[in-house]
């Protein structure tokens, strides 16, 4: 078996100033190590033993609102290889969210399955698969925490909206105040799905930080498509939001 090597932020934790991430891969050599970088800097190191490893490393130092790119190198004495880059966010609906589908009837988002086919802005299409993650949303950052949208500040949400602050929903315009905080995550690029831009529930000022004192469920679902990054406008709740890239969902830990 060749060497290899995977991160993930999947099952492991992001603090307001530190990421814990998980890695795991293969080290055909009888030594070896793993260095890991964030946005090209070195931040640490493992050492590991020949054949397969799985393992966490903790990022720490981190400031708030700053996007970072991580990676790690699996060196030895044959070869290098570098992981995939990760850019830690969350973007995911609580239990309970509504999503519309092709037949115009709003479904539990924990009742979808593989079957069900969801209305975009782009047409009808069919779930690939359904991300579903447990969390302790206790001592979160911004992008961790759930963020409630109240019906009261949008007159399409038939209800209260609750994602996580690194889920968007979709508008057809940014204010000054909205583009300001979207390229602290973004940089100048302002992304868009289908003409709409994308607004962080953590950079809308509508949205409110709510507090669990439980563990909660959260989902996300990926629609079928063969651009791995390609992200659709769907109904949730009666307002639009993202769904998520097969790139993102694979980066977690899912589909095989």
């Amino acid at each position: 078996m060749t060497s290899s090597i995977t991160i993930s932020t999947f099952a492991t934790s992001i603090g307001d100033n530190s990421i814990t991430i998980s890695y795991f891969g293969n080290n055909n050599d009888s030594n070896g190590r793993v260095d890991f970088f964030r946005n090209g800097v070195f931040a640490g190191d493992s050492t590991l033993s020949s054949g397969t490893f799985s393992s966490t490393f903790t990022y720490s130092g981190l400031s708030q609102n700053t996007t970072y790119q991580l990676y790690a190198n699996l060196v030895n004495s044959i070869v290098t290889v570098t992981s995939e880059t990760l850019t830690p966010t969350t973007t995911c609906y609580l239990s309970d969210t509504l999503i519309l589908l092709s037949t115009n009837e709003y479904k539990k988002i924990q009742d979808l399955d593989t079957s069900d086919i969801v209305k975009t802005t782009e047409g009808n299409i069919k779930i690939r698969a359904i991300q579903k993650i447990f969390n302790n949303m206790k001592n979160r950052n911004e992008l961790q925490k759930i963020h409630k949208l109240s019906k009261k500040y949008d007159e399409n949400l038939i209800e209260d909206l609750y994602i996580t602050g690194g889920h968007s929903i979709l508008v057809d315009k940014l204010t000054l105040e909205n583009e300001i905080g979207m390229k602290k995550y973004f940089g100048d690029k302002l992304p868009q799905i289908d003409g709409k831009y994308l607004l962080l529930a953590c950079v809308d000022p509508r949205f409110e930080p709510v507090e669990f004192d439980e563990e909660i469920t959260l989902y996300h679902i990926l629609l079928e498509n063969e651009d791995k990054d390609k992200q659709y406008a769907i109904y949730a709740n009666g307002i639009l939001s993202e769904s998520i890239s097969k790139t993102f969902y694979l980066k977690n830990g899912y589909i095989e």
